[in-house]
């Protein structure tokens, strides 16, 4: 039987592995659900097209990286040069994973501020996808601003 501290090493290298899978994962996903915008996938699809997905990707390939470092750490049990270099690329994949979610908070708080030059950027096809979704959704209920955003026939609800 394997000591304890070498199972729990294995037990969190696994996990940090599986949550680099999972980045990936997600980014592959977001960018396919992206491609046809319908109404129910268009406003996820504009949220999703500002959010660091290639940062994710790169969050996930650093972390693949460090999971390759940890192998000769187990390895060579009497060189702990190689232990040194995992704990750093870990402390690098924490850094990174906290700049990107820092980056996702802080432009979760900017949406409002934001939105009519989000809506401005965006073409025709996706303004009347986004204006029905609006109106199908947002019947019950009237938000102040709402006519700054809706425009034409749809406007009438």
């Amino acid at each position: 039987m394997p000591p304890l501290y070498l199972c729990i090493f294995l037990l969190a290298d696994a996990l940090f592995t599986i949550t680099g899978g999972l980045l990936i994962a997600v980014v592959l996903i977001s960018k396919k659900a992206m491609v046809a915008p319908t109404m129910e996938t268009v406003a996820p699809n504009l949220l999703l097209a500002h959010a660091p997905l290639n940062g994710a990707l790169f969050d996930a390939g650093l972390i693949f990286l460090t999971f390759i470092a940890s192998i000769p750490g187990l390895t060579f049990t009497t060189q702990r040069a190689w232990l040194k270099v995992h704990v750093w690329m870990v402390l690098g994949c924490i850094i990174v994973t906290l700049v990107i979610g820092l980056q996702i908070w802080y432009s979760t708080l900017q949406t409002r501020a934001n939105l009519a030059v989000m809506w401005d950027a965006e073409g025709p096809q996706i303004q009347q996808l986004l204006q029905q979704r609006v109106k199908h959704y947002a019947i019950p209920y009237r938000m102040a601003n709402a006519d700054l955003f809706l425009s034409g026939n749809v406007a009438d609800i």
